[in-house]
This record gives C-alpha cells, sequence and structure tokens, in this order.
C-alpha cells in the first residue's frame, strides 16, 4: 500500500465535492514537506506550499482564477515513518475541471 495518493483531478466549483487538490496520505505518514508545486501549461509557477496541510482550491497567478486543463505538480516529501526517511520527490498531472 503506497503511503502517499495524489489524485488525478479536482472540480474547484464549491459544491462540496472534489472542491481542493491536496496530498492524502495514510495514517497521517506525511507530515514534513519541503516543497508542494503547481505549474501551470507553461511551466509558470502558480501555487506553492511547505505545508502538509494547505490545499490548492484551484485559485491560480490570474485574476479570474484558473482556467480547466491540466496542470502539472512536484512534490518533495520526507515520510514520518522510522525505516524510511528519505526526501521523495513525486511529480505528476491534475486535471482541474470546472
Amino acid at each position: 500500500v503506497r503511503p502517499v495518493y495524489i489524485p488525478s483531478a479536482f472540480s474547484p466549483n464549491n459544491d462540496g465535492f472534489n472542491d481542493i487538490f491536496y496530498i492524502q496520505a495514510r495514517d497521517n505518514s506525511v507530515t514534513r514537506i519541503k516543497s508542494f508545486l503547481i505549474f501551470n501549461r507553461w511551466g509558470e509557477l502558480i501555487w506553492e506550499s511547505t505545508d502538509a496541510l494547505m490545499a490548492w482550491d484551484g485559485a491560480g497567478s490570474s485574476p479570474d482564477g484558473t482556467e480547466t486543463g491540466l496542470y502539472a505538480w512536484r512534490l518533495s516529501i520526507r515520510p514520518q515513518t522510522l525505516e524510511d526517511r528519505t526526501l521523495r520527490e513525486l511529480k505528476g498531472h491534475v486535471a482541474l475541471l470546472r
């Protein structure tokens, strides 16, 4: 079982379902984040956090919010298990649906 799950899509439309994009970790196994970054299609950084409890709400660098589409993410974490405290670099894409 993987200790970290990153969703592949979310819909920040304030309907109460999948409105935020966040790191999902089994048994609070991830509490230390070096960086959690979101990039737009041009590779520009539009959101970042170092807090394991923070979530991206779909807001971007434009005043009108972020467009529907595919966004790249990169996550640097250090699991809290005793047997494995190595820094892990994860990356992928998330679809923002409106």
